[in-house]
């Protein structure tokens, strides 16, 4: 499966906007599973400074992360493939 990026633009928001937009998010990953489309959420982060909200995915095509942040009612400012193992991300000893 393929690695997406979601990104949204938002001033104001916090810890538990990231949060709670993670949850939806996770949900609508689930949500469109058991449909049968494949679609995982990995993980949210907010970079406040520059005001943007990134939501990593992974799924078959930027289409259907387009339907999970629908679902999620994620706003959504655009959806790039990306290239790495975003679940990788810890280094191991």
């Amino acid at each position: 499966m393929a690695s997406y990026l979601l990104e949204t633009y938002a001033a104001g928001l916090g810890a538990e906007d990231v949060a709670r937009a993670a949850t939806r998010a996770r949900e609508a990953a689930a949500t469109l599973t058991r449909g049968g489309m494949p679609v995982r959420h990995v993980r949210s982060y907010l970079i406040p400074a520059d005001e943007m909200f990134l939501h990593f995915f992974e799924a078959p095509s930027a289409e259907a992360v387009g339907q999970a942040a629908l679902i999620a009612e994620l706003q959504v400012e655009r959806v790039v493939e990306t290239i790495g193992n975003p679940t990788s991300s810890r280094r191991k000893p």
